[in-house]
C-alpha cells in the first residue's frame, strides 16, 4: 500500500543540524531518517500537556473578575476595535 506523503521545510541553526546530522550516522540512519524517528517517538508519548504560567493564572482570575462585575465589553467590528487602538 503506497500512503501519500508531504514535505515539510524547517530551518535550523547550523550547529544543531551538525549535531542531529552525528546523531543520526550514530544509527546509521539518514539526517531525515532520524527526524522522522524522533517525531514517531514524540507522538507514540502521547499530547504534550502545558500549564500556564502564574502570570496567566492572575490575568485569567482577574478577567473573570471583570467579567462577573460587567467590565468587559462585546467586540462586534474589530476594524472599529484596532482604530480605536490607534486613536
Amino acid at each position: 500500500m503506497i500512503q501519500k506523503q508531504t514535505q515539510i521545510k524547517i530551518n535550523l541553526p547550523l550547529k544543531l543540524k551538525a549535531k542531529l546530522k552525528r546523531r543520526a550516522e550514530e544509527y546509521d540512519l539518514t539526517l531525515a531518517g532520524y527526524m522522522k524517528h524522533l517525531l514517531m517517538m514524540d507522538l507514540k508519548s502521547g499530547i504534550p500537556v502545558y500549564h500556564l504560567s502564574k502570570r496567566s493564572i492572575e490575568a485569567l482570575k482577574q478577567a473573570k473578575i471583570d467579567e462577573k462585575n460587567g467590565k468587559l465589553h462585546e467586540i462586534t467590528d474589530i476594524n472599529e476595535f484596532f482604530a480605536k487602538m490607534i486613536k
